[in-house]
């Protein structure tokens, strides 16, 4: 359902060339129209919420910081984004993502070349199999649908 109403989504902003929450403004009012609000404002809420225990937990196992810590380190880095965002414009917004993924790819080439990597395995890693399908649609679907994306 979700993948639906993100292709919904998607289309009514192609048609209309409007977002989601600009479509219900305009037709709705009073107490719908802050029900909407108030889930959209969940909605971005929950993926936040994943992306700081994410980075939470991926501090924790890199680097054995507490996992509460890790999570306000996390958020300050988040809400850092953010200001850089706002602030600074999408140019430098860019530059400071793009300086970000050439960090993180350095990063993987040194744990390649420097980690006891086993060549074959990783190899066997790149070619796509499953269990059954049911963890291929699961994988999908967890890669494709993004809830703050409706309302986009």
């Amino acid at each position: 359902m979700a993948m639906l109403f993100q292709y919904l989504s998607a289309e009514l902003g192609i048609a209309t060339n409007k977002s989601l929450p600009d479509i219900l403004g305009e037709h709705m009012s009073g107490g719908p129209r802050i029900a909407y609000w108030i889930q959209a404002e969940l909605v971005a809420i929950g993926t936040y919420l994943a992306e700081v225990i994410g980075g939470a937990l991926a501090r924790y196992l890199l680097f054995d910081i507490p996992l509460l810590l890790s999570g306000f380190i996390t958020y300050a880095v988040l809400i850092g984004l953010l200001l850089i965002r706002d602030y600074s414009g999408a140019g430098r917004f860019g530059q400071t993502i793009t300086f970000m993924l050439i960090i993180i790819t350095i990063g993987f080439v040194l744990g390649l070349v420097y980690g006891d990597t086993d060549w074959i395995a990783t190899a066997r890693g790149l070619v796509l199999r499953s269990e059954g399908p049911e963890l291929l649609v699961a994988s999908m679907l967890g890669a494709t649908v993004m809830p703050h994306a409706i309302y986009a």
